[in-house]
């Protein structure tokens, strides 16, 4: 028997979906009560499920009004990294100044400029827009976090789960002003998102390694299993 190989780190474990109409006329059963739970068990879980749902509503829609009001921003990324020492004063008029004289898009005059590091860039941009930023270089995701979101749809959307709270999951991205996402990878997970800006680059690595190494560690297990059942 020739020995088969493998050429994907992982292959999805859920359906196909083209996009986000296909995937939300297919429903989950949530109007089935649990004959076991107590009248104040119910009353408990419609509590938090109407408190998971305002916070959704709440990190969306501050989204959406970012979007909507011309990014608004309280302050500039100049403004940002001049407060955090990145530049200084004199840097920080020239550089203020040809953007408004030649009308430049400011994140990419900044990094067309080099001004700053690629990392300082993303968590300037953090600050502006009022959205968390997340190192992904050393941390340790759980399994069943990883593949809320599979493979397939983690490479193509670049975006990774790596951590579960009482207010959803939460998601790294390139681009966590991108609604349209967001509210995909929401209506994939069946589940509340808080998105993160993130690192391309540990994106990627992320999605390149980590998938990988959870399947290799099934298949030794596999295999360790079959062989001590002496089959």
């Amino acid at each position: 028997t020739e020995a088969v190989s493998i050429t994907e780190p992982i292959e999805d474990k859920f359906p196909k979906v083209d996009n986000i109409k296909e995937l939300e006329s297919v429903k989950p059963l949530t109007n089935i009560s649990n004959p076991f739970l107590t009248k104040q068990e119910e009353s408990n879980n419609k509590t938090a499920e109407v408190v998971k749902s305002n916070i959704k509503e709440k990190s969306l829609d501050n989204i959406e009004q970012i979007i909507s009001s011309g990014n608004g921003k309280k302050q500039s990324l100049l403004d940002i990294l001049f407060a955090q020492g990145k530049i200084s004063q004199e840097q920080f008029n020239v550089f203020k100044s040809e953007i408004l004289s030649k009308n430049l898009n400011e994140e990419t005059f900044v990094f067309d400029k080099g001004i700053v590091s690629h990392m300082d860039l993303l968590k300037a941009k953090s600050e502006t827009y009022k959205i968390p930023f997340i190192d992904l270089s050393n941390m340790e995701i759980k399994k069943d976090i990883l593949y809320k979101f599979p493979y397939e749809s983690a490479k193509n959307n670049l975006v990774v789960a790596f951590e579960q709270s009482s207010e959803g999951v939460k998601i790294a991205l390139v681009d966590p002003l991108d609604i349209q996402k967001v509210r995909f990878v929401e209506a994939y997970v069946n589940d509340n998102v808080i998105p993160y800006f993130a690192d391309e680059e540990q994106i990627k690595k992320i999605i390149d390694t980590k998938y990988s190494t959870q399947f290799d560690t099934e298949v030794s297990q596999a295999v360790e299993s079959v062989s001590s059942s002496g089959l």
